[in-house]
């Protein structure tokens, strides 16, 4: 049965009647003590049977289509008088109208295509820690701004739309649409809220009669730090200090800090912008991004990178919130097999959250799962561990790429496994995938067991030492090179690709033209290196000369040296930096160093055991790899972001994962593959 109506009585003959707040619900009118708010709306005081079936709702259903869907709108009649006084939240007043609550099965509000926008919001510090919580009673000397917010941030949120969209709009806001003290209900909730906020984005409500259609969008974000007119220079972009006012007011919003607004905005197909003085921005928030990308190339183009990220921290711009805005944006048009776990951790795992079992229900949300609460063990690491072999299942092959983390213990069930017991972006670092492994099936029988390409058996190992000069280390690498490959020219400068790759060969770098059948379709670098090894052969033979001189000429080994950089264009700028090939390698390094990962690059010698070649690979390892045990193998196919083509890898000992490769291309035609058993 649905609840008694709540009728106001005085708290005290000295203080007179408590305001209250006038719900319509039904066929009642509800008038809610500001007192008992919070316990009404956050258990089940707004219960009621489905109004569209008739039906009831339980929070052990888990199937998302009998999930409760409750929305807000105006109520258009009078059915309702606010009350007054000191500490009336209501005495603005809001709004002409009372707000109508609707609650409905998911499917039912399919079927019968009623139109919602969800809004996606920060939470207010005070609310959040009210709703943890869970107070018996609520004084409302002590908690009157966050029961405030709660009633104010979707009344004023459901005006700004309705002027905007339409008086007959509904909107979807967890202030008031999750019973939040119930806790069955806000889990199913929260697992259903991919389906919450992309729904709307599939369909399209029927213009009221006699009025024109309107544009909805799939959902709103609500910068309430932002106002209209940050977000006008950030558009306008013309008047450079006015942008970079604009950036850094965006970019230090509370919302993107956030991690469960994050996962409501991947599922959106289009978002428009709630602001904080209540203004919808004309301007929808894919376009926003877009031209504010377009105008920050365009001043690093005029100003130079250095320059332009100056001005812009001199404002107080968080230019990586820009960065993980534009991942997000990029996430929606990825096709399904391109994504991964790994960059649903990066995108996440830089976000904030209450506990990492929300963090794992969002993680599933972004690749497509839903976790059965039924059978969550309330295990942090069992779950990411059940997540890491779904996607394994899926011929993802992210999570065998994970870098442990330091202070993390192993996973007992599996030594593969990183990143169970923390929420960190750090474990994974190759960015979005480009292309799918050739061989995708790498569960068997429950056991991991990919079908790998054998590279070698690692000979000698050394750790790159990032302190030394650049061209010291240049001229150790060229020494180590020749000692295993003598002066062959091409072994050469595969070997050098290897170590110091070009910024153009990265799938980073690659121009998408799209997809073609669920497919992408790109055009590689255009400026691949080309050596002249007829150039480089004699300066070879001269260095291994050089080399079997007693006493070394160290002076002329640092003059060859200096020429054979040149003539393998290693002190050049690349297409995409300022730098040169050597020093980004070294950049490289160093930036993993600085990581609270245990990864470390190093270079080692492997040894095909087809075709009895030595050759030098960069490798990144958090334990040494032991001479004539450890084994590289490459996967074949598989690209991404920070990764060559055929140069994604793996480094195993006796079974066990402790490196990786990303520019491993093949220094041999062998072409041997093996199920490799990884524990």
């Amino acid at each position: 049965m649905p609840p008694l109506t709540i009728r106001r009585l005085p708290r005290s003959l000295q203080v007179g009647y408590e305001p209250a707040i006038t719900i319509c619900l039904g066929d009642e009118v509800q008038q809610i003590p500001q007192s008992q708010l919070l316990q009404h709306v956050w258990t089940d005081g707004l219960y009621t049977e489905c109004h569209e079936c008739g039906l009831g709702f339980s929070s052990e259903d888990d199937d998302a289509a009998k999930t409760l869907i409750r929305t807000i709108t105006f109520d258009n009649s009078e059915c309702g008088l606010y009350g007054t006084g000191a500490m009336d939240m209501t005495q603005e007043p809001l709004t002409v109208h009372p707000i109508r609550i609707f609650n409905r099965h998911f499917q039912c509000l399919k079927d019968r295509n009623v139109r919602y926008i969800p809004i996606s919001h920060a939470w207010h510090p005070e609310v959040s820690q009210l709703q943890n919580d869970h107070p018996d009673t609520i004084d409302l000397s002590v908690h009157f701004q966050a029961v405030r917010a709660v009633y104010q941030t979707p009344v004023k949120t459901l005006q700004a739309i309705a002027e905007r969209f339409g008086p007959a709009m509904e909107i979807w806001h967890d202030y008031l649409s999750v019973p939040q003290w119930l806790y069955g209900f806000q889990t199913q909730l929260l697992q259903a809220i991919p389906d919450i906020y992309s729904w709307p984005g599939e369909t399209t409500p029927e213009p009221l009669s006699g009025s024109m259609q309107v544009e909805c969008p799939g959902m709103v974000m609500h910068l309430d730090d932002v106002t209209a007119v940050d977000l006008a220079h950030l558009h306008n972009s013309r008047d450079y200090p006015l942008f970079l006012e604009g950036l850094s007011r965006v970019t230090q919003s509370r919302w993107f800090e956030r991690m469960w607004v994050t996962l409501e905005y991947l599922q959106a197909e289009t978002v428009s912008i709630l602001t904080g003085d209540w203004k919808v921005f004309d301007v929808e928030a894919g376009q926003l991004l877009e031209r504010t990308d377009n105008a920050v190339s365009k001043y690093i183009k005029q100003k130079g990178s250095t320059a332009f990220h100056d001005d812009s921290n001199a404002r107080g711009c968080r230019y990586a919130t820009k960065v993980c805005w534009t991942d997000m944006e990029s996430w929606k048009k990825w096709p399904d097999k391109y994504r991964t776990l790994g960059s649903a951790v990066y995108i996440l795992g830089q976000k904030q959250c209450r506990d990492m079992r929300d963090y794992h229900f969002a993680l599933a949300g972004m690749i497509g799962l839903r976790i059965n609460k039924r059978h969550d063990r309330d295990d942090d690491s069992e779950r990411f561990f059940r997540l890491a072999k779904t996607a394994l299942g899926r011929g993802d092959y992210t999570p065998l790429l994970f870098t442990p983390i330091v202070g993390e213990q192993s996973y007992p069930a599996a030594r593969w496994l990183h990143g169970h017991s923390s929420m960190t972006e750090e474990i994974w670092d190759l960015g979005p995938c480009h292309e799918k492994a050739y061989y995708t099936e790498i569960l068997r029988s429950s056991r991991v067991q990919p079908q790998l390409q054998m590279v070698g058996i690692v000979e000698e190992w050394r750790w790159i030492d990032v302190d030394v000069d650049p061209k010291v280390f240049f001229q150790s690498v060229v020494a180590w090179i020749v000692k295993g490959s003598g002066a062959s020219a091409s072994a050469f400068c595969a070997a050098i690709d290897r170590i110091f790759p070009e910024d153009g060969n990265k799938a980073l770098y690659t121009r998408w033209d799209g997809y073609v059948d669920g497919d992408q379709t790109a055009t590689g670098p255009d400026d691949r290196a080309q050596y002249h090894y007829s150039l480089i052969t004699p300066y070879l033979e001269r260095f291994i000369e050089m080399l079997d001189g007693s006493p070394l000429p160290l002076d002329q080994i640092a003059v060859l040296a200096e020429v054979l950089i040149a003539a393998t264009r290693l002190d050049r700028k690349g297409k995409h930096s300022a730098d040169s090939r050597l020093n980004m390698a070294l950049a490289e390094v160093e930036g993993n160093k600085s990581k609270k990962s245990l990864a470390v690059d190093g270079i080692a010698q492997v040894w095909c055991s087809y075709c009895k070649r030595r050759s030098l690979f960069r490798l990144l390892c958090w334990t040494p790899p032991e001479s004539g045990v450890t084994e590289v193998f490459r996967i074949p196919n598989l690209l991404y972001d920070e990764t060559v083509p055929q140069g994604v890898g793996l480094v195993v000992t006796n079974g066990v994962i402790n490196g990786k490769m990303s520019n491993g291309t093949p220094a041999c035609n062998c072409l041997a593959y093996r199920r490799v058993d990884i524990h």
